[in-house]
């Protein structure tokens, strides 16, 4: 009978790994359940129903972000909306209506170009691997599909007065456009919100001035060659091509 020194040993990952990324979202949802957090949840939440307003019904919405609140918004009806979680919520009834996917966002169980429209909710500057997340979103986006990226802004008033939760990286929305046109995305101007004014944030977040404590992205993917289905449907054209009348056919007159 082998010793129990030689039997082999179930392979479990390092606790660090287990238990950092627990953390980090325990610490992020106690932060935006305060209220310095519900205000600004409130703010982003507003930037995102005025991007998905006109969604057409019928898409397949995916949201990734370590909070377990419904962050897609109710102007976009009729779309089936996922929640992408990295590990299972407390509370039972997270993530709203929204059927929940229990998965890394470095591997996403989805096949490419699943995704009509996706959210990335301060998703980026607490992975691990920044850009491979990013990466991995594009790779899951449909051909012209659209992307929210959601960050902590850097360069803010408030992150330097440490009013809001220190990020494993500080990426500027210049930084992250870059990578998105790395991976052939078209970026609009960043929109910015919440500068801690109660009085003047929304006037500040109509001008985009770039203070504020978060940035959002609007991208696009671009496909070169792409067709898409209201191309397909534009009536084909008639063209007149002359006809051969009989004298021409016998060498005209004399022929």
């Amino acid at each position: 009978m082998p010793h129990s020194a030689d039997r082999p040993r179930p392979e479990t990952p390092p606790p660090a790994a287990v238990s950092g990324a627990a953390t980090v979202d325990n610490a992020l949802e106690d932060w935006f359940a305060a209220t310095v957090g519900q205000r600004m949840l409130k703010s982003e939440m507003d930037l995102i129903d005025a991007q998905f307003r006109r969604t057409p019904p019928g898409r397949t919405m995916l949201q990734i972000s370590p909070l377990s609140a419904a962050l897609l918004g109710t102007r976009s009806r009729h779309c089936l909306k996922i929640a992408v979680l990295p590990g299972m919520p407390a509370a039972p009834g997270a993530g709203g209506d929204y059927p929940r996917l229990i998965a890394m966002p470095l591997a996403l169980p989805l096949a490419a170009g699943a995704v009509d429209v996706l959210l990335l909710h301060h998703s980026l500057e607490f992975a691990g691997d920044p850009q491979e997340v990013l990466r991995e979103a594009v790779r899951t986006l449909a051909p012209h599909g659209q992307m929210l990226i959601i960050c902590f802004n850097p360069r803010s008033l408030l992150h330097w007065c440490r009013r809001t939760p220190r990020p494993l990286h500080r990426l500027s929305a210049v930084q992250v456009s870059g990578w998105l046109k790395l991976l052939n995305c078209r970026v609009r101007s960043p929109a910015f919100g919440w500068y801690g004014f109660a009085g003047l944030d929304a006037w500040l977040t109509r001008q985009r001035l770039p203070g504020g404590g978060f940035y959002m992205l609007h991208a696009v993917k671009h496909v070169a060659g792409w067709v898409g289905p209201s191309a397909l449907k534009v009536a084909p054209r008639r063209v007149r091509l002359p006809l051969a009348t009989a004298a021409s056919r016998l060498g005209g007159p004399g022929g």
